[in-house]
């Protein structure tokens, strides 16, 4: 069997540092925990609390987002980004006061376990998916959509892994790459309002997510076996 209760003890706990707005940890946990909860929610077959859990993400992306930003661009530019996150403080504390939150939080605590047979054979049909997204990316014309919708099917089937057991390894491997296309295209965008942040090298590190995917093959091929 298969509890989420770790999962959701530290969902509340990233959800209480949030709340203080001293530590991006907390919002960065907010949205970790989400994600592995929708995974856990995936593999028991449960619809119910998918939405709440990506409502709580959207929620939260754009404290995340400046979070990231404040970490990855140069001096000159970190005091406009940690003034955008203090405004955005506001809006986060809308989303974590809301008793959507709370509700969520006490729904997920009283799920039972899920059972180990029943995850392996929902866990297969992620890998599936994540191969036919993988294709999305042969061409080197691919857009920045179809590499972040790798991106998350990617961290679907990571998350999974580390539920179930099986080659995590590679499936972090090229999760960091993907994660820093994914950094540099958040860049790219605010550059648009704020020219003085960096340009990023997006297709050097478009390259190097695709040659990550390519090298993923084999470890994917294992889970299949594993979880066929």
């Amino acid at each position: 069997m298969i509890d989420a209760l770790p999962f959701v003890a530290r969902l509340a706990a990233g959800v209480a540092v949030a709340r203080v707005g001293r530590d991006p940890e907390g919002v960065h946990q907010i949205r970790v925990l989400s994600r592995r909860l929708d995974v856990w929610l995936r593999l028991g077959g449960h619809r119910a609390l998918r939405d709440d859990l990506r409502w709580l993400r959207a929620g939260s992306a754009r404290a995340r987002d400046l979070d990231v930003l404040a970490r990855l661009v140069d001096k000159p530019a970190r005091s406009a980004v940690r003034a955008a996150r203090r405004a955005a403080q506001a809006d986060l504390l809308m989303i974590l006061d809301h008793p959507r939150t709370s509700g969520l939080i006490e729904a997920l605590s009283h799920l039972p376990p899920i059972p180990v047979d029943a995850a392996v054979a929902r866990a297969g049909r992620l890998v599936r998916d994540l191969r036919a997204r993988g294709h999305q990316i042969d061409a080197p014309s691919a857009d920045d959509a179809a590499y972040h919708s790798v991106r998350r099917a990617l961290r679907r089937v990571r998350y999974a892994g580390e539920l179930l057991g099986g080659p995590v390894g590679p499936l972090a491997a090229a999760q960091d790459a993907f994660g820093a296309l994914g950094d540099a295209t958040l860049i790219a965008g605010w550059r648009v309002d704020h020219p003085m942040l960096p340009e990023p090298e997006l297709d050097t590190l478009r390259a190097g997510a695709r040659q990550a995917w390519i090298e993923l093959a084999s470890a994917l091929s294992e889970l299949e076996d594993a979880w066929s």
